[in-house]
């Protein structure tokens, strides 16, 4: 009878019945203005700059979810700083490994997700590469974990802002929920 009825159950959520999905709501140019000019996205405190780095991260990255933020490391990087042919500075993203390539004997020919993000010189307070180079200078030279999103001290010392400690996974998949609320935008967002 249990069989029966799992099996039912299965079906009936392939047609879309009884399934609820949960899908995150696309934050438009006019939320993301508004998040900036009122101080929900910048670089002045250790969290805030943690906070929009990953934000920024998230949108320039096309980022799917909280694990590809807690995968990045400090360490063998999958960051990195480059000049192209013009002279233009960007931050170029390379992907280790995915749900699509598990880095498997099957997978040696697929190529890894490569993105550039360049950089903003109309508004360099929101540029990637700039807040990526501000983050980079306010970390300690030695992490515990090789984790790149640390936790942020209360009290900076001098030019070091974060423990050599990673932020939580639940802070980190949590940022832009709570960016979006402080702002009072309702919705789902991640």
């Amino acid at each position: 009878m249990n069989s029966a009825l799992n099996f039912v159950v299965k079906e009936r959520a392939e047609e879309g019945i009884g399934s609820i999905t949960n899908q995150a709501e696309v934050i438009t140019p006019d939320q993301m203005e508004y998040l900036w000019q009122n101080g929900l996205l910048g670089c002045d405190t250790p969290e805030l700059l943690r906070n929009t780095l990953l934000f920024v991260f998230g949108n320039c990255f096309e980022f799917r979810a909280g694990q590809e933020h807690r995968n990045l490391r400090m360490k063998n990087s999958q960051l990195s700083l480059h000049t192209d042919e013009s002279g233009a500075e960007y931050l170029q993203y390379v992907e280790d490994v995915s749900k699509s390539n598990n880095g498997g004997l099957a997978h040696l020919r697929i190529k890894n997700k490569v993105v550039r993000a360049y950089e903003n010189v109309e508004k360099p307070q929101r540029c990637p590469v700039k807040l990526y180079k501000k983050y980079i200078s306010h970390v300690p030279l030695e992490t515990s974990d090789n984790s790149f999103y640390l936790r942020p001290l209360q009290k900076p010392k001098g030019n070091i802002w974060y423990y050599k400690k990673a932020a939580g996974r639940e802070t980190l998949e949590n940022v832009v929920k709570k960016v979006m609320d402080n702002a009072g935008f309702d919705g789902h967002f991640y």
